[in-house]
């Protein structure tokens, strides 16, 4: 695919498109070497970028240098910081298993051997004359059977261990499986939003219950709990409350509201000042 300039996001978007749908592909590594900002455009693409992380295949994002940083190194599975490295990352070194292997068949050619060569030491040592030769035989066949035991579990431990080796491979993939990381994703969000619905619950309680407590403190100070006490509210016929009786003449009606019900009521006399006491 082009890696740069017009069309380059759509042609490694096809590519992608392709590699998923290719059984015998493990892993892809999407990249390209070093450049300019505007050389690296392609890989800071949306459409691009949402591709690489729809991926079923596990992806290693490898743009430019180490100090390169686009949009698929965040959409990818895991960041290499040059396609090299990414190479890596994704396959183990021949060279080392097959250093590996020939020294544990020098090491079964070698254990082979001395088990042999000791096997004939004893039959060029057995004494003809003096022994069953059929006995001598047979006592050799029994040396070589545990001979060849020893070989066989030398060759099952060799196995045993290659194999660990490739659960252990395995099982590091396993975690590279976005479907993995999903899960362990959605545990988070899941413990996030346990804790999440604890704190708004004991927020709404405490909002609760100091409404409650507000609710009193209004109720004491409400009109209504100051005329239960003995107190009235007097309005004049335009409805204005009255707190003079200086500004009202005899012969002026008045309401008074108490606690329980009004009362409509005519000035006969109007006391100023002290005398109102």
């Amino acid at each position: 695919a082009t890696v740069q300039g017009k069309g380059a996001a759509d042609e490694l978007i096809r590519a992608l498109d392709r590699l998923e749908g290719v059984e015998e592909v493990d892993a892809v590594i999407i990249g390209r070497g070093g450049g300019e900002s505007r050389d690296l455009s392609a890989f800071n693409d949306e459409a691009l970028v949402r591709r690489v992380a729809e991926m079923t295949k596990p992806v290693i994002s490898a743009v430019g240098h180490d100090i390169d940083y686009t949009l698929t190194d965040l959409g990818a599975d895991m960041r290499a910081p040059t396609p090299s490295a990414a190479a890596e990352l994704a396959v183990s070194d021949a060279g080392q298993l097959v250093e590996r292997l020939d020294k544990l068949k020098r090491e079964l050619t070698t254990g082979a051997e001395l088990a042999i060569g000791r096997c004939q030491n004893r039959l060029h040592r057995l004494d003809v004359t003096r022994h069953d030769p059929l006995r001598g035989i047979e006592a050799s066949r029994v040396r070589l059977d545990r001979a060849i035991e020893a070989v066989e579990d030398s060759c099952g431990q060799a196995l045993r261990h290659a194999g660990d080796r490739l659960a252990r491979a395995a099982s590091v993939f396993d975690r590279l499986d976005p479907l993995h990381r999903i899960e362990v994703a959605r545990f988070k969000l899941a413990t996030l939003l346990g804790g999440v619905e604890g704190g708004v619950a004991r927020q709404l309680g405490e909002a609760s219950r100091r409404f409650e407590l507000a609710g009193a403190g209004l109720e004491k100070l409400s009109p209504r709990a100051v005329l239960g006490r003995g107190y009235a509210i007097v309005r004049d016929a335009e409805g204005a409350v009255v707190r003079d009786a200086s500004t009202r003449s005899p012969g002026d009606r008045l309401d008074v509201t108490v606690a329980r019900g009004a009362l409509e009521c005519e000035v006969k006399e109007v006391k100023k000042g002290r005398e109102a006491g």
